[in-house]
């Protein structure tokens, strides 16, 4: 299914403004139209514009079969049901655009709503792993140093750590064995 391009739309218009201001459809080229709006490839306005006047050139056998006052009263229906089209048409984008804002404005909600649940996820995560540590008695107000310092596992266990006699670094490295 080819795409309608703003080249094809424009080329329409195009031809039609000029059959109005008094030039014949046959008399119509692709350099005319290409003057007219400045844009696209000839290729795309040659396709376009033979499309074009294929159109009208049924409009016009239409025409011409018919008694005039036929023809004026289908062109009469025809616009009316063109206007109401695109009517219908800027109606339901308007909606649609209405429809697409809530949806936005909703997901921007959601969003700050999710980043406030990580934040309070991250928070409880920390306050449950010092009950965890003070549950196993990682977290003391005793000989470690004060109030809700951590308790060294080797402290615990009664071995020196490198801190000892022997001086920041003693024989066990950098810190004692935990």
């Amino acid at each position: 299914m080819s795409r309608i391009s703003d080249t094809r739309v424009r080329t329409r218009e195009a031809a039609t403004h000029l059959v109005a201001a008094g030039r014949r459809p046959h008399a119509l080229t692709v350099d005319l139209i290409y003057a007219e709006i400045k844009q696209g490839s000839r290729t795309t306005i040659n396709d376009e514009l033979k499309r074009w006047k294929d159109e009208q050139a049924k409009v016009d056998a239409l025409n011409a079969a018919l008694p005039p006052v036929v023809a004026n009263a289908m062109l009469a229906v025809w616009a009316v049901a063109v206007e109401q089209g695109e009517n219908a048409f800027t109606q339901r984008r308007e909606e649609v655009e209405g429809e697409l804002t809530q949806a936005l404005e909703c997901v921007q909600g959601l969003e700050t709503r999710l980043a406030a649940a990580h934040e309070d996820a991250a928070t409880l995560r920390t306050v449950s792993g010092f009950q965890e540590a003070r549950k196993n008695g990682e977290l003391t107000c005793g000989r470690s140093g004060g109030p809700g310092r951590p308790r060294r596992s080797a402290d615990r266990a009664g071995i020196r750590t490198a801190w000892g006699r022997r001086g920041r670094r003693g024989r066990l490295g950098r810190y004692a064995p935990g």
